[in-house]
């Protein structure tokens, strides 16, 4: 505490952001934790081609050339390009048992290897896909059909009139 009597914030950081611990938590009741991943039972499976880290540009090349865009060709996209992206950025690409439990591995870090994310797309002229709304199965690497139809100009509209995603091929969220 500082003179005045007022919290001082910045010895307070440093307490809270130590290491060190006075407590001891409680332990982690693993039978009462959540499945760690989501499915949806029923659902239509797809499989997904490009599992595998085979890109055709470098690295390097990507990151310079990686630009954010607001104007998008309504063009056909190839299932295998979109597979390779989903696979190649948070796909598990091995699965191992520690203490009972089955872990992925993932290109993507996760805090604890938790790997809480779920991602779902927005498809429109995938070659070889319908256009819908589609799970990401990052273990099995497929596609969960949650819905089909055109979402671009809906989802457009629920994101504060952000028309240009109206001629986006696919929407990760």
């Amino acid at each position: 505490m500082a003179q005045n009597k007022k919290p001082d914030l910045i010895r307070l950081y440093h307490l809270n952001s130590s290491r060190i611990r006075s407590y001891q938590p409680d332990p982690v009741d693993y039978e009462k934790q959540p499945f760690g991943r989501r499915t949806y039972l029923g659902a239509k499976r797809i499989d997904l081609p490009g599992r595998d880290f085979e890109l055709s540009v470098s690295l390097g090349d990507s990151l310079r050339q990686r630009r954010s865009r607001r104007e998008f060709q309504l063009a056909p996209l190839k299932l295998e390009v979109l597979g390779q992206l989903l696979f190649a950025s948070y796909g598990v690409s091995e699965k191992f048992v520690v203490d009972d439990q089955l872990i992925a591995h993932r290109s993507s870090p996760s805090a604890g290897g938790r790997c809480p994310l779920e991602l779902y797309v927005v498809a429109q002229r995938i070659d070889g896909l319908e256009d819908g709304i589609y799970h990401y199965d990052s273990w099995s690497h497929q596609f969960e059909e949650l819905r089909l139809g055109s979402f671009n100009d809906e989802l457009s509209g629920m994101l504060f009139g952000q028309w240009y995603l109206s001629k986006a091929n696919l929407i990760v969220c």
